[in-house]
Parts: C-alpha cells; sequence; structure tokens
C-alpha cells in the first residue's frame, strides 16, 4: 500500500500536523502519530487514522466548550434564562409583542450576548446578589441607558419599582423622576401629575 504523505502545516479541523512521532502499539497494530499543535497552542500526539476520519478534531478544548454549551439546557425553565430568552425575542423577533419598542427602535443585543453561556458568565453572579437583597421576583434586567444595545456596561439588575421609574415615558426632573420626587416630598403623585399637564412648572411643584 502506498505510504499516505502527511506534510508539516496541514490543518485537520482543529489540528495542525507538527511532525511525525515514534509510532504507538495499540491492539496488536501499528499506527502512525503525529505531533499537532491545537488552536488552543496546546500540544497533542494523535493517530493518523483519527485525523484522517475526524475522530480528533482538537485536544480536549472542543469536548470542554461542548459540555459547556448543554449546561444552558439546565437553566431552562428557570427565571434568569427567561429574562434572556425575552431580551433576544424582542430584539430579533418581529412577531414579538414588545418587539416595536426595542428591535424596531434599534435596540439590539450585543453579538457575545446571542448565546446563553456568556450571558450567564456575565450576569449570574450579580443576579444572585440582586436576589439576596430583593425576591427573585423583584429582580429584572434594566439598561442603563434606555437608547442604547444590551451589554455589560448598559445592563443591571433592578426592582420592578425601579424598572418603571427608568422607561422612556416617565417624567424626570434634575434626573430624577416624578414618583421618586413624590414619595421623598409625601405628594400624591397622579395629582402631581396632572398639574404637569396642565402646565405648572416643576419647579414649583417640587420644592418643599
Amino acid at each position: 500500500m502506498k505510504r499516505l504523505e502527511i506534510t508539516p502545516w496541514d490543518k485537520y479541523w482543529r489540528l495542525i500536523v507538527i511532525t511525525e512521532v515514534e509510532r504507538h502499539i495499540s491492539y496488536s497494530r501499528y499506527h502512525r502519530m503525529f505531533e499537532c499543535e491545537c488552536e488552543c497552542w496546546t500540544i497533542k500526539a494523535v493517530r493518523l487514522n483519527d485525523l484522517r476520519t475526524w475522530k480528533t478534531l482538537s485536544c480536549w478544548c472542543l469536548n470542554q466548550e461542548k459540555r459547556k454549551s448543554r449546561k444552558k439546557h439546565w437553566d431552562v425553565g428557570t427565571r434568569f434564562y427567561k429574562q434572556w430568552w425575552r431580551i433576544i425575542a424582542r430584539c430579533t423577533n418581529p412577531n414579538e409583542t414588545r418587539y416595536k419598542d426595542y428591535g424596531a427602535r434599534g435596540i439590539w443585543v450585543c453579538d457575545k450576548w446571542l448565546k446563553y453561556i456568556w450571558y450567564k458568565e456575565d450576569m449570574y453572579e450579580s443576579y444572585i446578589k440582586h436576589t439576596k437583597k430583593h425576591w427573585e421576583k423583584d429582580t429584572t434586567i434594566e439598561r442603563t441607558d434606555n437608547e442604547k444595545w444590551y451589554n455589560i456596561k448598559n445592563c443591571c439588575w433592578a426592582t420592578m419599582q425601579e424598572q418603571r421609574e427608568n422607561t422612556r415615558r416617565s417624567i424626570k426632573y434634575k434626573w430624577k423622576c416624578l414618583s421618586m420626587w413624590c414619595r421623598e416630598l409625601w405628594l400624591n403623585y397622579m395629582t402631581t401629575y396632572k398639574r404637569i399637564k396642565r402646565g405648572i412648572p416643576m419647579s414649583e411643584l417640587l420644592t418643599k
């Protein structure tokens, strides 16, 4: 049988051939072995047959990535996972009821967060800390700037009340929303709101 020629720098998925090394005896058969460098810089000796049949695609990094990706299915059904799914839906699915307020306005999700595993890596620790201070049902994801995308720099966890106060529709004065002013000054929210709509300046209403 003609000897198969393997040259250095031949690439098999993530493995790049460096050189042929001493043969390895397995099951009473001789196997040609090649020292390969993985894309993650790990050096690994691989049987020629495993390279040719794509049985070995990397050192171990590819298997580890697959195991990590499967972990997302363990979280399906949790509140944390559902919140991620709603973010993706309202930013990418035109049939979603809230798409007009998100995706249609140009609000998007950063490329990293399109994969649940990376979203979890960025946000899960802070999510647990917030749920310890507040109930899990009162922990929602919020964009600090409502005109910017979903990403780690623009997102944090907030209570339902804080979420309502940070909407585009909320009336704000000196960087503070009207409901917060009313709580601090012991004012009736609806009365104050109607007076503002009638044209009374907020500077007059929100002073003791």
